[in-house]
C-alpha cells in the first residue's frame, strides 16, 4: 500500500488593512511566501541534515527565516508549483510519520489592532495555520484555522485581534500526516487602524485589495 502524503504550497504575510485613500497593504513578513531559499553554512548543516526533514542532495536549498520542527521521513522541497511568486513549499509525510510545524517569527504587532491571516493550499492532508502571541506567561494561541488540501489551490483563512499585553507573535504551519502540501499563500497578517480607545476603523468593503476570495 503506497504511504498518501500531502503537498503543501505555503504563502505567509502580515498586512496592514488600509483604505484606499491609504493606499494598497503590504505583508509585513520576511519570506512569508517562501520566495527565498539559501544554502546553510557547513557548522550548521551537518545537524539540519542529521535531523531532519529529508532533502534533495547533501547540501539542499532551505527557506530563509524559517524554523521547522519536521523528522525523517518526512521530506522538504522547494516547489516551483506556487500559487504567487516563483516559488512554495512542498511538503511530503508519509503515512504514519510524525506530522510538521513550521514557524516564522518573531514578529511585532499592534495591540488592539485587527489581523487577517491564511495561507494558500494545495495537495492532500491536514493544514493549519496558526498565530501564537509571546506573554510573559507563555504563549498565547490568539488565531487559527484548519482545513484540507486538495487537487486546486485554497485559502484557509482567519481574523484575530491583538489583545493589550501582546506585542510579538509567532506564525506557524502545521501540516499533518499523512500529506502532500504545496503551500503558497500568504499568512498573511493585515493590521487595522485603531482610532484612541482601541476602535478599530477597519471596513471589510474597502480592504484593498482583497486578499482572500
Amino acid at each position: 500500500m503506497l504511504a498518501r502524503t500531502a503537498s503543501v504550497v505555503a504563502l505567509f504575510g502580515l498586512l496592514p488593512v488600509l483604505t484606499p485613500a491609504q493606499g494598497e497593504p503590504a505583508n509585513l513578513l520576511c519570506n512569508g511566501s517562501f520566495e527565498f531559499f539559501a544554502h546553510y553554512g557547513a557548522e550548521r548543516l551537518a545537524q539540519v541534515v542529521a535531523d531532519g526533514p529529508e532533502s534533495d542532495g547533501p547540501d539542499p536549498l532551505l527557506p530563509v527565516r524559517w524554523t521547522w520542527w519536521m523528522p525523517k521521513p518526512g521530506k522538504m522541497a522547494r516547489s516551483a508549483d506556487a500559487h504567487g511568486g516563483q516559488y512554495a513549499l512542498s511538503l511530503s509525510i508519509p503515512q504514519g510519520a510524525p506530522g510538521a510545524v513550521w514557524s516564522l517569527g518573531q514578529l511585532e504587532v499592534t495591540p488592539g489592532a485587527e489581523y487577517s491571516f491564511g495561507v494558500w493550499v494545495k495537495g492532500s492532508g491536514s493544514v493549519t495555520a496558526r498565530v501564537i502571541g509571546t506573554a510573559v506567561e507563555g504563549g498565547q494561541k490568539l488565531g487559527e484555522v484548519s482545513g484540507d488540501a486538495g487537487p486546486a489551490w485554497r485559502c484557509l483563512s482567519g481574523k484575530l485581534k491583538a489583545p493589550g499585553h501582546i506585542r510579538m507573535v509567532t506564525l506557524q504551519l502545521q501540516v499533518g500526516s499523512p500529506a502532500t502540501a504545496v503551500s503558497d499563500g500568504s499568512l498573511t497578517l493585515e493590521e487595522g487602524k485603531i482610532r484612541p480607545g482601541g476602535e478599530s476603523l477597519l471596513i471589510p468593503g474597502l480592504l484593498r485589495p482583497p486578499l482572500f476570495t
